[in-house]
C-alpha cells in the first residue's frame, strides 16, 4: 500500500514540475500568435455540367455574364458535360448555354471556389 502512495505522489509531483508547479498563469515563452491573414482571390472557378433533355452529357458552348450584360468568361463543356469557368469573384454572374433561346443560371458568386449541384440543361 505504501508503494502505491508513494508511486501517486512521485506521479503528482512530476505533473507539477511539467506544468509549471501548479502557480498561476505563467508568462508566454513565445511570441503571441497572430490570426493568418485572409487572402483574397479576385477571381474564382465555378465548375458544373451541361444535360440533353433526356439527362445524356452535352458538349457545347458555356458563357458567364455580368448582371449588366458583359461577357466574363466563356467556354466549353467536354464530352462528359463538364466545363469549368474563370469568372469575377464577389458578384453576380448569369450561366448560359451559347445556343439561342437558352435559359439562364443567376449565381451570386462569393470568393470560394464553386462547384454547381445540377446541371444546366439544354432545351433543343
Amino acid at each position: 500500500m505504501r508503494t502505491i502512495r508513494h508511486a501517486v505522489a512521485l506521479a503528482s509531483a512530476c505533473l507539477l514540475a511539467a506544468c509549471g508547479g501548479g502557480a498561476g498563469p505563467s508568462e508566454p515563452t513565445s511570441p503571441t500568435a497572430q490570426p493568418a491573414s485572409v487572402i483574397r482571390s479576385d477571381f474564382v472557378q465555378l465548375e458544373g455540367c451541361v444535360t440533353d433533355r433526356q439527362h445524356r452529357p452535352l458538349a457545347t458552348g458555356v458563357h458567364a455574364r455580368a448582371s449588366d450584360g458583359r461577357l466574363l468568361a466563356s467556354g466549353r463543356s467536354n464530352d462528359e458535360g463538364v466545363f469549368a469557368l474563370r469568372v469575377p469573384a464577389r458578384g453576380t454572374v448569369q450561366l448560359a448555354l451559347d445556343e439561342p433561346g437558352q435559359d439562364t443560371l443567376e449565381l451570386l458568386v462569393g470568393s470560394s471556389n464553386l462547384s454547381l449541384t445540377g446541371c444546366l440543361t439544354a432545351s433543343a
